[in-house]
């Protein structure tokens, strides 16, 4: 079975290795303007154009279509600012959406201390939403990972970049991932922290 859901890191890897010439202005999206179960393909098209990317496969048993956008722009310090957006649908409705960025300005204060301040079968969506505010990404059933996700289910991520000092040098990816019940009740969290390392690419002449 094919999982869809793309990695903004991978991404970001094959954006630096085709240059750096994508589509720029995506912002950090919200639950307001983003409505899961209800927002439509042809919809998000006509907002955002033509995906970089479209891929196609099965999530928990069902047909998932994922269309990614990235955006990557060179400073005059020769930094790269990167920024990645996918939207997940099942039968043309949004059950999906993710967004990460290596902007300084897009970046939360994410530590393993958050998972403290947030109680299994206690903690409500918004009582997390009113806490870290608007997330990185957000899933319903069935564009979820967890082996125990089931219908009702909902995910929300929170994900800070610390890009890398140098060319070769490993970026660290802090991301904090509530899932919840179909009350809106917490029903899991984790915090990860990983790094990647982007090369330099080459190009003959």
């Amino acid at each position: 079975m094919t999982r869809v859901r793309p990695t903004w890191a991978r991404l970001a890897v094959g954006v630096l290795a085709i240059g750096v010439s994508c589509a720029t202005g995506f912002q950090r999206p919200s639950l307001s303007s983003l409505t899961l179960g209800q927002t439509t393909k042809e919809s998000v098209l006509r907002t955002y154009g033509n995906p970089e990317r479209t891929r196609d496969g099965f999530q928990n048993d069902q047909p998932i279509t994922s269309l990614e956008y990235v955006s990557a722009t060179r400073h005059i310090t020769g930094q790269i600012e990167l920024k990645v957006y996918s939207f997940a649908f099942v039968e043309d409705r949004l059950v999906g959406f993710s967004f990460a960025s290596t902007s300084p300005g897009e970046q939360r204060d994410l530590s393993p201390t958050a998972t403290s301040e947030i109680k299994k079968g206690t903690t409500t969506k918004a009582q997390v939403l009113a806490r870290f505010g608007q997330p990185s990404s957000a899933w319903l059933y069935p564009a979820m990972l967890e082996d125990d996700a089931e219908e009702g289910d909902s995910a929300l991520q929170y994900v800070s970049v610390v890009p890398a000092p140098v060319m070769g040098a490993p970026m660290t990816t802090k991301t904090l991932r509530i899932t919840f019940n179909a009350k809106d009740v917490v029903k899991g969290v984790g915090y990860t922290e990983t790094g990647t390392t982007v090369q330099p690419v080459s190009h003959s002449r």
